[in-house]
């Protein structure tokens, strides 16, 4: 089982900009440490302590120019009731091609925390397949369904997955992956805490 665990006491910044891909691959150089999410859209995540925040965006600033950063307590938002998502990534114009399909179980718990767990064997599922799935899970986690209002107490179970011998790869599953949760989840299915 793996688990993502913020600690409620940390705020979030939240940087909404074309710029974002930039300043994303500066924290990556110079503060990894940092949570950082939003990988694909112009969207930028931070959560952090409070006082560490304000000298990263200050820092960011200095380096790269002023950013509009919105800086927010951290709200949480939890699941009302378990949901079952299918995700499928099939892209044919091109050789290799890419091919992905999954099967994801999301219950709320009472941990305070985002955990996957796997019930599908490496003989359905290389192990090389599960680092991104668990990437594209807690970079939605983390974003949510509203931007900056990442999701807690939720149990996720790889309840099974397809892949192919020659055509997947590794982001066929984290784009599965993402495309299952952010079209099956939506605000009506959370509540915030």
């Amino acid at each position: 089982m793996h688990e993502l665990k913020l600690p409620v006491t940390w705020t979030t910044a939240v940087l909404a900009t074309p710029a974002a891909a930039d300043v994303r691959q500066w924290l990556h150089n110079h503060m990894p440490l940092l949570v950082c999410t939003s990988r694909h859209a112009p969207l930028l995540v931070l959560a952090g302590p409070a006082p560490q925040l304000v000298n990263v965006c200050s820092a960011v600033d200095a380096a790269l120019g002023r950013q509009r950063w919105q800086r927010r307590a951290l709200q949480w938002a939890i699941l009302r009731a378990p949901l079952s998502l299918v995700g499928r990534y099939v892209v044919q114009t091109r050789c290799p091609a890419d091919f992905a399909q999954l099967t994801l179980q999301i219950a709320p718990t009472a941990l305070a925390a985002v955990t996957l767990t796997s019930a599908v064997d490496s003989a359905r599922l290389p192990p090389e397949f599960l680092p991104p799935i668990r990437a594209a899970l807690y970079d939605w986690a983390l974003i949510g369904v509203s931007d900056g209002v990442p999701l807690t107490q939720l149990a996720v179970t790889l309840a099974d997955a397809l892949h192919h011998p020659v055509d997947s790869r590794p982001v066929s599953f984290y784009r599965a992956t993402a495309q299952a949760l952010r079209t099956a989840v939506t605000a009506e299915h959370l509540r915030l805490l």
